[in-house]
């Protein structure tokens, strides 16, 4: 193990290792996030699921359940104990497009350079955390392309309980893999796969069932159904166009001009003969392009929000990998010219991300670190309002992680953020189960009222007269603490 490791580091080249490891001392800074807006939501849930709440059916969030199962298990063992996972997350990607860069015939070193260098980038790691499920879906590609169809078939299962929007960029992909021509019996490859792919959906549900989530999580994709055309108006071509043009940000835009660019460039130049495009390993560039199409049709249906454009990181991570077996001859990496240029295509394909905030989080690393290890401002307020209770809280996303440090207490009502646009059936259920509650924190948020949903205005009437009946409430710093009137 140790000689191979040797003879690995020996072929990458010292300058090569040198940018690697000072870039993945960013990268890994930058996955500190502080428990703020959805992260800070990610992070109660992940609390509340350590102190041993059931997902959906006592705690509420219209997150896939394996992504809140990392978040659980690595708040569990320590307060950044995401991070860590978050890391792992970014390493693993890294592995999977530096697999598939050697499947593609590429040098341990430029593979290196573009798996542990030029895809993270890609994939937005100096911003923060990545795509949720991103590195699922590469390792997806990297086993199949090696020919573990099995294990190839399984990731593509756990994808869909983690990122389910994914996964039909995902499952696209791979099946393209699955027809390259190094494939003799593509049937006898897809029989495999469809039995990794069964056997992880038959154990996930079981493992649903057996925590008592099966049913919620149904009801929650129901949910999430309603969500995603929550905000859709006019006819269904109509509400299309609508979502792209609100969501379809500059970044996304430079994302998916850059990718079509490259991709065509790529294809267009005369190839070099010192190149090695294999005969036998191909069809990476129509995975792309079908990954891509693919991409765009999910977020036709489903985008609500900018960040929602993150699908397309996936294919834009395989671009660089296109461009070097195409263009770049080992003879280009003589001279630094080959690892300027991915630079910057890099960060073109990340959407020309602002270093101002990248740097701004490298200079708050200690702030943050105290922010995802201290009790936040709410968390704060509801514990000191004495004993282990019951409490519930009431106002949107504006949650800065409250339930650290509250895993004695228990959440009363499972959806502890709403939000304006929701259907008065689901606000209903949070109102009527005020009343179960010993304790009601009411977030500043909670005080917005928009005036486009009558539900909503209707729902913050109720709570007020929820408030009057039967609780004693305080003003701190924004905030309403409530307190049960003795009966």
């Amino acid at each position: 193990m140790a000689k191979r490791m040797t003879e690995w580091l020996a072929s990458v080249g010292p300058i090569t290792f040198m940018v690697i490891m000072c870039s993945g001392f960013i990268f890994a800074i930058m996955q500190l996030q502080p428990p703020f807006g959805d992260y800070g939501v990610f992070v109660s849930v992940g609390e509340r699921l350590s102190a041993g709440d059931r997902l959906y059916a006592e705690v509420w969030d219209n997150k896939d359940p394996f992504f809140y199962y990392l978040f659980g298990i690595g708040r569990f063992f320590s307060p950044v104990g995401i991070w860590v996972v978050e890391i792992i997350r970014v390493l693993l990607f890294s592995v999977a497009i530096y697999l598939i860069s050697r499947t593609y015939s590429l040098r341990s070193q430029h593979s290196a350079f573009l798996g542990f260098f030029i895809a993270p980038i890609v994939a937005g790691a100096l911003g923060g955390p990545i795509f949720s499920g991103l590195e699922l879906a590469a390792l997806v590609l990297a086993v199949s392309m090696r020919r573990h169809y099995i294990l190839g078939g399984a990731i593509l299962g756990l994808l869909l309980f983690t990122k389910i929007t994914l996964f039909p960029v995902a499952l696209i992909m791979f099946s393209i893999v699955l027809m390259t021509p190094s494939v003799r019996r593509c049937s006898h490859a897809a029989l495999r796969g469809l039995t990794g792919f069964c056997l992880m959906i038959i154990s996930f549900l079981t493992l649903l069932a057996i925590r008592g989530e099966f049913v919620p999580y149904f009801d929650a994709l129901l949910s999430n159904i309603e969500y995603s055309q929550a905000l859709r108006s006019g006819s269904f071509v109509e509400g299309i166009l609508e979502r792209i043009v609100q969501t379809f940000s500059l970044q996304a835009q430079i994302v998916f001009v850059s990718i079509i660019s490259f991709l065509a460039l790529s294809m267009a130049v005369k190839e070099s003969k010192k190149t090695l495009i294999p005969k036998t390993r191909g069809h990476l560039e129509l995975a792309v392009l079908a990954g891509l199409l693919t991409a765009l049709g999910v977020l036709a249906v489903t985008a609500q929000w900018p960040h929602h454009w993150g699908l397309l990181a996936l294919p834009a991570s395989l671009v660089p990998i296109i461009i070097v077996s195409r263009i770049m001859s080992p003879d280009y990496w003589q001279k630094p010219f080959p690892y300027i240029a991915l630079f910057g295509i890099a960060i073109m394909l990340a959407g020309i991300p602002q270093p101002a905030a990248t740097l701004e989080k490298l200079l708050n690393v200690r702030g943050n670190y105290s922010a995802v290890t201290s009790m936040s401002l709410d968390g704060q307020l509801i514990a000191e309002t004495g004993g282990n209770s019951s409490y519930a809280r009431v106002g949107q996303g504006d949650d800065s992680g409250h339930a650290f440090g509250l895993r004695d207490w228990t959440l009363s009502c499972p959806r502890f953020h709403q939000y304006w646009w929701e259907s008065e059936r689901v606000l209903n259920e949070t109102l009527s189960c005020l009343d179960t509650t010993q304790v009601i924190l009411v977030a500043p948020s909670a005080r917005d009222d928009f005036g486009t949903n009558p539900a909503w205005s209707r729902y913050l009437l109720g709570v007020e007269q929820v408030l009057k009946d039967s609780f004693s409430c305080n003003l701190t710093q924004s905030y309403q603490v409530c307190h049960r009137l003795r009966s």
